[in-house]
């Protein structure tokens, strides 16, 4: 007699992806299922990033689940609160919290051949078996401070973006922000207004495009609310605007002229000194780097009290940084804002499989690497969202997280089918296949060649984060599932 399973499947990560995904799993009939979160609640990523000005980069409502629309947004680029207080309302419904586990923190999944089940072994608890597994916790769950001499010899206050104390005051306070990426554009604003003195510690500049933010009035939301079709629609303009903007990454032409036209034309207005606009102005391609909205990251470097120190940092001291062209800066503290392991499989939660392969272990041999970004050769029933090659850099990571669920539920369908122990895996050959194929389209883009070197390449030099195309194309490349293309293993 097969041994049976605890659950039909197991969702690791309560963060926007795993709470997608036990809408998706909900919402096609399925009971049987949990997600397992370490903290005492969702948000992942919106939950854990609470540092000053921290918001969405896309519109408001491409930041929602389709499923579950939100008329109620104050403003078209909503706050790290309210987005939190999105994701806390839907995850509540009845009918969906009674699958969310938390104060479940997984420490390993391995399957069991012998049994053809995920085992997830849990710190403090009995372990859980599930027959398919689903990794939600996301690419930006783990994050990055750089192995630079001397950190652990500096006396000041040291702070990561995305581990923010919440009692953290810089006034009055000398202060370096580390990086000029995403969170850097709106931490430094915040800090600039009460710091004595702002140092901003620039590798290398960014794009910075106008954001455009307003407030919703009520009236607007009222209508959202009595008349979801003209939210549905406003949903589609802003998807189809940045669908046409994201050309730009993929070829030079009228998206791309325009992207361009805007950020050198902010430039010029907002930054008075010639010399520091040119120092504030990227030499790579748009694209290459995630491109940033601010209204008031350029003009802050017009405020006396701050300083762009444009050169790599090379070390710390007691007292503050040393950067790479000699410069130093003695500060109260450090604000790390350098991001996340994106491509770094290190530390990565032990996934391992019926041969003993760990995941992160594989990956950091050979890079990390997918089917479509969700599925992997040699871990059967296993799905990983946004994985590798399955983000973007025009638009909102929901798109992708939507795709991906109707190609795990579609596949999930399909093991359904198996009488179990059974097991749908990917051989290893249609997985090169299709990694050949991402590398080769990436290679006409914006993301291909040795001159653009982002978070996106991985320590082999190859790019593992960008799939090489718009929403759409990766909606309709999710659209067909084909059973033909796995391998039934039976136990």
């Amino acid at each position: 007699m097969p041994t049976a399973a605890d659950l039909d499947i197991a969702v690791i990560g309560a963060g926007f992806s795993g709470i997608a995904a036990a809408i998706a799993l909900k919402d096609a009939g399925r009971q049987r299922f949990a997600v397992f979160e370490r903290a005492a609640g969702v948000g992942g990523v919106w939950r854990d990033n609470i540092y000053p000005g921290c918001r969405c980069d896309v519109p408001s409502q491409l930041y929602e689940l389709a499923a579950r629309p939100n008329p109620g947004w104050s403003r078209n680029f909503a706050p790290q609160p309210e987005i939190l207080a999105y994701l806390r309302q839907v995850s509540a419904e009845p009918g969906l919290a009674d699958h969310f586990r938390f104060g479940h923190d997984v420490t390993e999944a391995r399957f069991d051949a012998a049994k053809g089940l995920w085992r997830l072994k849990i710190f403090g608890r009995a372990a859980v078996t599930a027959r398919a597994l689903i990794v939600a916790f996301g690419p930006l769950s783990r994050p990055r401070i750089p192995n630079i001499p001397g950190r652990e010899s500096y006396g000041g206050l040291q702070l990561h973006s995305a581990r923010w104390g919440p009692g953290a005051d810089f006034a009055g306070k000398r202060v370096a922000v580390i990086g000029t990426g995403a969170s850097a554009i709106q931490i430094v604003p915040e800090i600039a207004r009460d710091a004595e003195q702002l140092y901003v510690v620039q590798r290398s500049p960014a794009w910075i495009l106008p954001r455009g933010e307003r407030r919703f009035t009520a009236a607007e939301r009222a209508l959202y609310r009595r008349l979801p079709a003209l939210h549905r629609l406003g949903r589609a303009f802003h998807y189809w605007k940045l669908e046409f903007f994201g050309h730009a990454y993929l070829h030079k032409g009228l998206a791309y002229g325009a992207l361009t036209g805007a950020a050198r034309f902010k430039r010029w207005r907002e930054v008075r000194d010639p010399e520091l606009r040119r120092r504030l102005t990227p030499s790579d391609r748009i694209g290459c780097k995630r491109a940033v909205l601010s209204e008031d990251y350029l003009s802050t470097f017009n405020r006396p009290n701050v300083t762009l120190i444009d050169s790599a940092l090379d070390r710390l001291d007691a007292a503050g940084v040393i950067c790479a062209d000699g410069r130093r800066a003695d500060v109260d503290a450090v604000i790390w804002a350098t991001g996340f392991h994106v491509t770094d499989p290190a530390d990565l939660l032990p996934v391992v499989n019926a041969e003993g392969v760990e995941l992160a272990g594989l990956w950091q041999r050979e890079g990390p690497q997918a089917y479509r970004g969700t599925v992997v050769a040699g871990f059967p029933n296993f799905a990983y969202l946004l994985g590798p090659n399955g983000g973007l850099g025009h638009s909102s990571a929901v798109h992708f997280v939507e795709s991906q669920l109707r190609y795990v539920l579609a596949y999930l369908d399909r093991l359904n089918t198996l009488t179990a122990p059974a097991a749908l895996d990917l051989p290893r050959d249609r997985q090169d296949g299709y990694n050949a194929w991402v590398q080769a389209e990436l290679a006409n883009t914006v993301w291909g060649g040795a001159a653009c070197n982002s978070w996106y390449v991985d320590a082999h030099g190859v790019n593992r984060a960008i799939f090489p195309g718009l929403c759409e194309d990766y909606r309709r490349h999710m659209l067909s599932f084909d059973g033909t293309d796995f391998n039934v293993q039976k136990f």
